[in-house]
């Protein structure tokens, strides 16, 4: 019979911590035991249970609860000291001395409020050792116990391996292990103890076979990764297979090991003597190489599978989640008082009991973590007699009947009640209106203690996040400027109906019979109710023209049937009206509603547009997917681009207040949006002036808050964090600049050979399979931008998932610490599958996004893949336009539309105050059919963009990457960036020049070669030919996947042109003084290995140590060649 779990019963609290910690608790959990984390609160951030906190990134939450407690108040300690009579165990993660300044002490009040109690307290390094006041993370408690220097390869620095020696094994399994040492003390003595667990001793106890080894001779007596049990015998090690994979090897026992070399098909005369004898080791590790890449690892598993040769495959953790079905199981199984499954499902127990039984969706490698106060108002009814929700009623303690062993009934101070809301998964997220409370009532003192998430101030937001109120940009219309300052829909609509009215003055009024009886004002708005709306006339696609559109204008936003799809006006002929529409126009009928908005397609601009992926029309997919539940973007869909509920902590610009003037594109104060957009300045819309009535405070405001008033001219407006524009019109600029910083991209042949500009235009024509989106992640992970605009035009839906999936991952080192790229990233997905229409309006949204990144200052990278797919969304459009088609098909206003794109790039000078310049860079992908470069989208773009990276198929089928063809690409910035070479590498541009004739000379020497030979070349053509083939391989390609290749900064790239042409000016004198290139060649080989071997230094190393290391092998190369020339 199965019976509960061992820890069934105890009730822990835990301090939330890093992974030692939670990890213990999350043993405790799975045995059974009721686990309450204790959460910092942040009431600025999160103040309503609608914008709850995120979830924490401590992902060993499963079966957790959580409270967030202020623990710098009196009433925040008052509440914890409640908890303790209440509380089996109490976990520490912190370091030593933080309980204490708390005023926490475990001896001094924690035992003293429970005796029953049992302190587990988790420090890295020894609380009474030499660094114990230092910080220190798995790797430095691993260094001063001894493990790390067991770790790692002969003649190599030990290596830094995951964090599961110190953290989980040595820290929270041992913490683990020590609180169950403790409960059975308890069981003994009736009291609770503190328990000390440090990482340092617990990773050096669990060595304890290598140490009592060391006085063990040929077992761990030797230097690191020459013992037997370290990777130094060949035949306990790992060897990699034909497929790149991996086999461990472990057969240490003479039967084991006879079928390890049947199973290889070796003989054993093979290894060359005793398996045991050192001095055999290298040749039979060589031997054991070779056999294992003859066959990959899925062909050796079938070898091995079902022998006791001890060779098994090295599977990865993405294979034993998806691939193989390993469902995480407990540490441990009890058979007759298991702990919980891992996976929660039906009959649980019994699952656990036999191991794990039958997975179920959602297993134990999967959590989503544990939003702060999640769960916790169940938990603290549990321990304490809460109630549910807002209740105003009293807290009632515990009866004496009631009271579990051990603990006493509750006292009760004075408390006033609040209007609060717990952030508990089955509590609604609406707010609910409070109960009246009596004047006076006993209840816990919980104020300031628990983080209360309130209630959010209830406002109307506009029906579509792109239909929304006028602002003072003006009214977009069809006038040549674009925009009329002062008239704004309200004013027009005014004036139309005094007009109206004067008209009707002059008629005689209408009889009850053909007018019903209308107050006025209810009137007029009607009439203009129904001036705004017209109907659809005929449908082609996602082109449909409405009628009754009489003072529509070009490009203005209508709401197109009953769903309320999004369009955008494109061309006006007498009242009728030809429209674009952004979604899904199945269903809609000739005759449904077309209701326009008196504004164009716009965005909205503010904080939280970073990390955040929009679809083409800035509609947040996150966004989306929570509010519809479903994997496809609903049609008609309305959520906000920039979340209402999320609050930001404003911070006021200096020295501005009431009653100074202020300016379109001035900035008013800054938010902290992340820690690498530490300072995103809110700017005042650029068409906006006046002077300042209301002036902010710093406080936290949401980005709909209406924090500033400005009056102009008599007229008082009122302006938040975000401000929208439209997304066809540039944002104006005081001044236009020259471009003279290189736009750094991380890749050799691209910055040495091709280099744009920040502010520069570049276009990336190439066929699948060719690399661009490697390319793209290169510009977005390593280029010297400050921010990322990744704009997926038109592409399939795959290559945007895996974009989607991708982009999250990426890292940034940002002064030593790594940082996800996302948080300098704004993504926008627009796939093949979605209305090509949208297309179009994916390119303007993510430029305009760019531009206003740009206007605080910032260099901006925008990347857009690819143009291909908007110029095809044009010409269908265009076709089913019936418009005069050009090549291909494509309309012939094509360039036009390109060039308009391109020239938003550029680097400026910023409107207002105080003095910004900034850049937008354009990196447009362009897919040609087949690779063929004359494609009409390409050669147009190519007469617009200064440079042109060219993607050879060729290439990229040998494996050749970035798949750069040198002999099509060109840049036309080389003259731009000379003042900054002149600056910073003087000798740059020259040695760049001559790689570039180098590989010229080599394609025609190729030619030559392929007719007569390369023996009929001279000695001159020869050095050419192979110092133009050391730099194909080793210059030129670079592997994106390693950590010394994936990016190659300036200097490193300098440096590798340096050595290597001087090794063929070295070499062309060598054959000057009569030497032959075949001696020479074989005199220098070990230099032309130091030579290939440039790109395997670290750039973290830093320049000046990797340039020593050039230096040398610069001076060495000279020394060599006059050796040589003396012989």
């Amino acid at each position: 019979m199965t019976q509960s779990p061992p820890l069934t019963g105890l009730r822990v609290l835990e301090f939330a911590g890093l992974a030692p910690g939670p990890f213990a608790g999350l043993l405790l959990a799975d045995y059974g035991a009721s686990v309450l984390r204790i959460d910092r609160a942040h009431p600025s951030a999160h103040a309503s249970s609608a914008n709850p906190p995120p979830p924490t990134p401590d992902q060993l939450t499963r079966r957790k609860s959580s409270i967030a407690v202020n623990t710098k108040t009196p009433q925040g300690l008052a509440l914890i000291k409640r908890l303790i009579p209440q509380t089996d165990i109490l976990i520490d993660p912190f370091r030593p001395g933080v309980l204490e300044k708390m005023g926490l002490s475990p001896s001094e009040v924690l035992l003293k409020l429970n005796p029953r109690l049992i302190v587990a307290r988790m420090t890295g390094f020894r609380r009474d050792g030499k660094y114990a006041d230092m910080a220190g993370h798995d790797i430095n408690y691993l260094a001063v116990s001894g493990v790390l220097s067991m770790l790692g390869r002969a003649g190599e620095k030990p290596y830094a391996p995951a964090n599961i020696v110190g953290d989980f094994g040595g820290g929270g399994l041992v913490c683990f292990v020590g609180i169950l040492l403790a409960l059975l003390q308890r069981e003994r003595t009736g009291l609770g103890q503190v328990v000390e667990a440090n990482m340092v001793d617990g990773s050096g106890f669990l060595a304890s076979m290598p140490r009592f080894a060391m006085d063990r001779k040929g077992t761990w007596d030797r230097e690191r990764g020459t013992n037997l049990l370290d990777g130094g015998a060949p035949f306990y090690d790992t060897y990699e297979t034909k497929d790149g994979g991996f086999m461990a090897v472990g057969a240490l026992e003479p039967q084991f090991f006879e079928a390890l070399l049947k199973g290889l098909e070796i003989k054993a005369e093979e290894i060359g003597g005793d398996r045991m004898d050192r001095r055999t080791w290298q040749r039979q590790r060589e031997v054991y190489t070779r056999r294992f890449k003859e066959k990959t690892r899925v062909e050796w598993e079938a070898v091995f599978d079902g022998t006791d040769a001890c060779c098994t495959p090295v599977l990865t953790q993405q294979e034993l989640r998806r691939e193989r079905g390993f469902d995480q199981r407990p540490i441990v199984t009890l058979r007759n008082s298991p702990g919980h499954a891992i996976q929660e499902g039906e009959a649980e127990g019994r699952q656990a009991a036999e191991g794990q039984g039958i997975g179920v969706e959602g297993d134990g490698w999967s959590e989503k973590g544990l939003r702060p106060g999640e769960g916790g108002e169940d938990v603290l009814g549990q321990w304490m007699g809460w109630t549910k929700g807002n209740h105003a009623g009293e807290l009632k303690p515990a009866r004496a009947s009631q009271a579990p062993a051990g603990r006493s009934n509750w006292s009760l101070m004075p408390f006033d009640t609040k209007d609060i809301d717990w952030h508990s998964p089955d509590q609604s997220a609406q707010p609910r209106r409070p109960q009246t409370p009596p004047a006076r009532l006993h209840q816990l003192s919980f104020e300031g203690a628990v983080e209360y998430f309130r209630r959010p101030s209830q406002t109307s937001l506009p029906s579509s996040p792109l239909a929304r109120p006028h602002t003072s940009a003006g009214l977009y219309t069809s006038a040549p400027t674009g925009y009329i300052e002062k008239g704004d829909l309200e004013t027009q609509q005014q004036r139309s109906q005094e007009q109206a009215a004067a008209t009707s003055a002059s008629t005689p009024p209408a009889t009850s019979e053909t007018s019903p009886t209308m107050p006025p004002k209810q009137q007029q708005n009607a009439d203009s109710v129904e001036n705004q709306v017209g109907s659809i006339f005929s449908i082609s696609g996602p082109v449909i023209v409405a009628q009754h559109m009489i003072g529509c204008a070009m490009y203005e936003l209508c709401k197109v049937g009953h769903d309320q799809l999004v369009g955008e006006v494109i061309r006006i002929e007498a009242d009728k009206a030809t429209i674009q529409v952004y979604e899904e126009t199945a269903g809609v009928t000739v005759g449904d509603p077309v209701t326009r908005t008196g504004k164009p397609l716009s965005v909205e601009l503010g904080p939280g547009l970073m990390e955040t992926i929009y679809d083409g029309i800035q509609r947040p997919l996150k966004g989306i997917s929570d509010e519809s539940k479903s994997i496809y973007i609903p049609r008609g869909i309305d959520v906000p681009s920039l979340d209402r509920t999320k609050q930001w902590e404003f911070t006021p610009t200096p020295n501005m207040k009431e009653g100074d003037h202020i300016t379109g594109g001035d900035c008013f104060g800054t938010v902290w949006e992340n820690s690498l957009l530490n300072e995103h300045r809110i700017l005042l819309p650029p068409r906006a002036r006046g002077t300042i009535t209301r002036m902010p405070k710093k406080g936290s405001y949401t980005v709909d808050q209406k924090i500033l008033e400005v009056e102009f001219e008599g007229e008082k407006k009122e302006y938040s964090m975000m401000h929208e524009w439209p997304v066809r019109v540039p944002r104006p600029v005081t001044d236009k600049l020259s471009s003279q910083e290189p736009f750094v991209v991380g890749q050799r042949v691209l910055d040495a050979l091709f280099p744009g500009v920040q502010g520069g235009t570049v276009c990336i024509p190439g066929a699948f399979g060719c690399g661009k989106t490697v390319i793209s992640q290169s510009v977005s992970k390593f280029s010297n931008s400050d921010i990322i605009v990744y704009v997926g035009c038109g592409e399939r839906g795959n290559e945007m998932a895996e974009v989607l999936m991708d982009f999250p991952e990426l890292t940034i080192d940002v002064e030593g610490r790594k940082e996800p790229i996302m948080k300098r990233t704004c993504l926008i997905a627009n796939t093949s599958n979605m209305p090509v229409a949208a297309r179009e309006a994916s390119i303007y949204t993510g430029i305009t996004v760019a531009e206003y990144f740009r206007d605080q200052g910032k260099n901006v990278a925008m990347m857009a893949d690819s143009t291909s797919r908007w110029a095809e969304a044009l010409r269908e459009i265009s076709g089913r336009l019936g418009e005069m088609p050009a090549d291909q098909g494509f309309p012939a206003y094509l360039g036009a539309k390109l060039a308009s794109f391109y020239e938003r790039a550029g680097r400026v000078v910023s409107m207002g105050s105080p003095e910004r310049k900034g850049s937008v860079s354009i990196v447009g992908a362009v897919s040609p059919p087949g690779g063929d470069f004359s494609d009409p989208v390409t050669s147009s773009t190519l007469g617009i963009v200064q440079v042109f990276w060219g993607l050879d198929k060729k290439l990229a089928q040998r494996k050749h990457f970035p798949s750069i063809n040198t002999s099509q690409s060109y840049s036309k910035y080389t003259t731009t960036l000379e003042p900054f070479y002149q600056r910073e590498m003087p000798e740059f541009p020259r040695m760049a020049a001559r790689v570039k004739e180098i590989l010229s000379t080599s394609e025609d020497l190729d030619q030559v070669v392929q007719l007569v030979g390369k023996s009929a070349l001279g000695d001159g053509d020869k050095i050419t030919l192979d110092v133009a083939t050391l730099l194909k391989e080793d210059f030129l390609q670079q592997n994106g996947y390693s950590d010394y290749d994936q990016y190659c900064p300036l200097w490193k790239t300098a440096w590798m042109m340096r050595c290597m042409m001087g090794f063929h000016d070295e070499a062309q004198k060598a054959i000057g003084t009569g030497q032959a290139w075949a001696k020479v060649r074989d005199a220098t080989a070990d230099i032309q290995t130091r030579l290939r071997s440039m790109k395997f230094e670290l750039p973290d190393d830093g320049e000046e140590k990797v340039g020593k290391k050039y230096e040398e092998l610069e001076k060495e190369m000279q020394e060599k060649f006059a050796s040589v020339m003396d012989e």
